[in-house]
């Protein structure tokens, strides 16, 4: 479950609006059970988008952070992966992430799978994304007894090309392990059944410096 909350300020020289997001996850018990998703990625053909030489590719992982009942959605990267210097058919070293922050625990919730030209002014070029689920990349692996499935990459509608699962794991968590040690952690030994994700966003907000911004 997700919430939005906006706080006006006025007077005292206070003027804007400050919008919180707070974003329920699943019960961290289950969460937990999840454990982790190990992966690796390789990429076929893709489009160069240097004038010079070929590009560095990296991938990310996000995760989708949505308002419920509204049309407000946002992508949050959970995992980058090494560039690979001049290489348009790269095999990446594996990943792994952990399902609650990449998926919260659920196997069919959106996750996009983005590449980049790595630029070392951080100024990374746009090669391609694809939407999909924990659920159709356990599918797609290579061998697998479902069928291999390559993922298109796409940029402005257009196929720049293909991203394919050279394997892929979902290992599992005992969550009576997790849950001992959470409670050694935590104080007075309670049982917090769910965790939030908190996010501020100013807007408008009345600078009160005479030079420059506050």
């Amino acid at each position: 479950q997700n919430q939005k909350i906006e706080k006006r300020s006025r007077g005292d020289g206070g003027n804007g609006t400050v919008t919180i997001r707070v974003a329920q996850s699943a019960n961290r018990r289950e969460v937990a059970a999840a454990g982790r998703l190990e992966i690796t990625l390789m990429g076929l053909r893709l489009k160069n988008v240097e004038r010079l030489g070929k590009a560095d590719p990296f991938f990310e992982l996000s995760r989708l952070d949505d308002d419920e009942g509204t049309d407000d959605a946002r992508w949050t990267a959970v995992y980058r992966s090494v560039h690979i210097d001049n290489d348009l058919d790269p095999i990446w070293e594996p990943a792994s992430v952990d399902m609650s922050r990449l998926c919260e625990g659920d196997i069919n919730r959106p996750v996009l799978v983005s590449v980049f030209d790595f630029e070392s002014n951080g100024k990374h070029r746009d090669m391609g994304r694809f939407e999909t689920c924990v659920k159709d990349l356990l599918e797609s692996k290579i061998g697998s007894v479902t069928g291999s499935r390559n993922f298109a990459l796409t940029k402005n509608s257009k196929n720049v090309g293909t991203i394919v699962v050279a394997d892929v794991t979902l290992v599992k968590t005992d969550p009576n392990d997790r849950r001992k040690k959470a409670v050694k952690k935590g104080s007075g030994g309670g049982d917090r059944r769910a965790t939030f994700r908190l996010q501020l966003q100013a807007l408008q907000l009345k600078n009160v410096e005479w030079m420059g911004l506050a």
